[in-house]
């Protein structure tokens, strides 16, 4: 991610105190990702590490609508046909060129929804949540205080 982070401290210390009771840990068990200071590394005394994103409200919805621009090929063609002029006996078309073409459909994918992009990505979230998109180890969106947590390892 190339956006800049703020709030390093407060981040850390925000995931510090929502593991602790759980991990017996501290905020100098926390350290940023040489490559995304969001991402933060726990390494607790008496558990393997665990990585988790710290994300303000407008950092999780920007990283959702990355996230899923970049994998509308992986999403169930029945949701993704929703949102182009195909019509629903489409399905099976779409559904056989994502599996063939899997990365490679998705700026084509990307192209056919247009504009309602933002309508798609509001009802994946509705129906899945965020943790879905960002919390590839639990699929859980954890709140403290302004933070949205994420566990991603």
């Amino acid at each position: 991610m190339s956006a800049k982070v703020t709030n390093l401290k407060a981040r850390r210390r925000a995931l510090a105190e929502e593991l602790a009771e759980e991990l017996d840990l501290h905020v100098s068990d926390v350290k940023s990702a040489p490559y995304d200071q969001a991402l933060l590394i726990v390494r607790p005394h008496s558990a393997p590490e665990r990585e988790y994103l710290v994300l303000t409200e407008p950092e999780a919805r920007r990283r959702t609508t990355e996230y899923i621009k970049e994998s509308l090929w992986a999403f169930r063609a029945e949701f993704v046909i929703k949102y182009t002029c195909l019509p629903a006996d489409s399905v099976p078309m779409v559904r056989g060129w994502q599996e063939t073409q899997c990365e490679g459909a998705n700026e084509t994918l990307l192209k056919l929804v247009g504009r309602k992009l933002h309508k798609l990505i509001d009802d994946a979230v509705a129906a899945d949540g965020r943790g879905c998109f960002l919390a590839g180890y639990d699929h859980e969106e954890l709140r403290r205080g302004p933070w949205y947590i994420y566990r991603t390892h």
